[in-house]
């Protein structure tokens, strides 16, 4: 029996079950997790009917250490830790020291017809979610093309669907599915913010943001990991879940008033880090980016997956360094102007 191309070849072969870790990883041995290290990253795969999902240990990783990428049909899963080995505990200096700096990865091979956007993740308790959709399921709907591209650059209706509309029922339901639109059009986008895609106050997934910001391609929330900065539209969106599960990192964003917000960076990062160029647009290049805030009360607001749009925002005053205690790292808080106060209303849920 053929195994599903996510497999490879083989599913069960040395190459892919034992990762070479103990070997010359990148150019130099991999001390991370010394001899344990052909451990980490164990994969159960399930099959449904619609979707492969792919649950991954990572122990001892966080989120933001986590990167997903889709190339060429390959869908790698990478993670690095880095540790200073001369870094001294504010007790005293270390006696011995294990844990070192490194990274591992894994890859799967997908096939040409899955997109990035179509693939879902979610990283909790140590272990990475990955559902995948089934190219099956996208062949279902490849025949049905509604509309083609003319010879002259124009679109037209294609024969098959100008004969469906001949069938009265049928061209009633797309004449609702169209006013349908409209009406959402109206709601959601006619009133859009200052020369952007957006409307305030609307709420927006990871996916509708990257689209309307015109990025070439979507990025999940693994990936952006709170804020992501896109150098070919100079946009930054920071997403904040304002109110965090107990198991989550511990990034203490808060609101200071409807129109100042304190945000943590990502960590480890310095104030000398490319994130501070970005966001305080020091450097001619930078002085065009837009930052814009995303805000949700928590992971469970309309299934975890959508975010107020409340607006651009400013960093303002210089960087505040800080050391996180729970997970011994490096960071810095942001102070945010608003460009509009919060609506009061969206403001008195989001912080009570």
């Amino acid at each position: 029996m053929l195994m599903p191309s996510i497999f490879g070849e083989n599913l069960f072969d040395d190459d892919w079950m034992n990762f070479p870790f103990n070997d010359e990883f990148w150019g130099k041995k991999n001390p991370l997790y010394g001899k344990h290290a052909q451990n980490m990253m164990k994969t159960d795969i399930r099959e449904t009917d619609g979707s492969y999902e792919l649950d991954i240990d990572l122990p001892g990783f966080k989120k933001d250490e986590i990167q997903i990428e889709l190339k060429d049909g390959y869908l790698t899963v990478s993670a690095e830790k880095g540790l200073d080995k001369d870094e001294e505990d504010k007790k005293g200096k270390y006696i011995r020291k294990e844990r070192y700096a490194g990274a591992l990865s894994r890859t799967f091979y997908l096939g040409e017809e899955i997109r990035e956007e179509e693939i879902k993740a979610k990283f909790e308790n140590g272990i990475l979610s990955v559902s995948i959709p089934k190219e099956e399921e996208k062949k279902k709907y490849r025949d049905c093309i509604f509309i083609e591209e003319t010879e002259n650059g124009g679109y037209r209706i294609t024969e098959g669907f100008q004969k469906l509309l001949q069938n009265q029922n049928f061209k009633n339901m797309v004449l609702e599915l169209l006013d349908f639109g409209i009406e959402q059009y109206k709601e959601k986008y006619a009133d859009i913010y200052r020369d952007t895609n957006f409307q305030l106050y609307q709420k927006y997934t990871y996916e509708d943001v990257c689209r309307l910001l015109n990025w070439k391609r979507n990025m999940n929330a693994q990936n952006i990991g709170g804020y992501f900065y896109d150098a070919d539209t100079k946009t930054l969106p920071v997403f904040i879940n304002y109110d965090k599960a107990e198991d989550a990192i511990a990034y203490e964003d808060r609101f200071l008033s409807e129109t100042n917000l304190i945000a943590l960076s990502k960590h480890p990062r310095k104030i000398t880090s490319g994130d501070v160029v970005h966001i305080y647009k020091r450097g001619e290049e930078e002085k065009s980016n837009r930052i814009f805030l995303f805000v949700r009360k928590n992971k469970d607001d309309h299934e975890a997956k959508e975010f107020y749009f409340l607006g651009e925002i400013f960093a303002e005053g210089d960087p505040n360094p800080i050391h996180m205690e729970s997970t011994n790292d490096d960071a810095f808080e942001i102070l945010y102007r608003l460009d509009v106060p919060v609506r009061s209303d969206i403001y008195d849920y989001i912080v009570t």
